[in-house]
């Protein structure tokens, strides 16, 4: 699915005067969110995501496009739990918790940061009642990476600036921190 905008569009302001301005992106409509594909979902997320920043907080279009944000990317609630039969006893458990932590990423996630909303929105979705007793068994190093990450919202580049590393070796780092949290989750503890 291509979704782009061309040209502009003729805006008339409350005194009447007319004035040519940049067009907005027509969005589809989205009919059914719950049969989005997840590569449309990734596509669409970026522009929702876009116009969402162009909007005022509190307009009925702002309500709407974040409704359709998170009815869209739902689908993630249920991957960021896994597959297992273990998992779907704690997902019935944690599943509003889910909700809301994927509520708090569309509401913090910033386009221009250039990570993609998947990778950015499965940690607040995570069961941080779960993870707590994993996040403890964790380095130092992993537990300030993950910190840095996730509470500070820090980027990687930026993790890697103020600790001495480079980008590529902090995302190696994450990535197998985020690896071992998922598979102990996946685990009868």
């Amino acid at each position: 699915m291509t979704v782009s905008a061309h040209g502009t569009e003729t805006i008339t302001t409350p005194t009447g005067a007319k004035h040519d301005a940049p067009a907005m992106p027509r969005l589809p409509i989205i009919e059914d969110t719950g049969k989005v594909t997840p590569k449309d979902a990734r596509q669409l997320s970026g522009l929702l995501f876009d116009r969402l920043q162009s909007l005022e907080e509190g307009t009925p279009e702002y309500s709407r496009t974040r409704s359709t944000l998170i009815e869209m990317n739902m689908s993630l609630v249920g991957s960021a739990h896994g597959a297992s039969a273990a998992v779907a006893i704690r997902r019935r458990r944690t599943s509003s918790r889910s909700d809301i932590g994927l509520i708090k990423a569309i509401d913090r996630f910033d386009l221009s940061r250039e990570v993609e909303f998947t990778t950015f929105a499965v940690p607040y979705m995570e069961d941080f009642h779960v993870l707590a007793p994993m996040l403890h068994e964790l380095g130092e190093r992993e537990q300030t990476l993950l910190r840095l990450r996730f509470a500070q919202e820090m980027t990687q580049a930026e993790i890697g600036a103020e600790l001495g590393y480079s980008q590529m070796h902090i995302s190696r780092i994450l990535s197998r921190t985020l690896t071992k949290l998922r598979a102990g989750m996946l685990t009868d503890r």
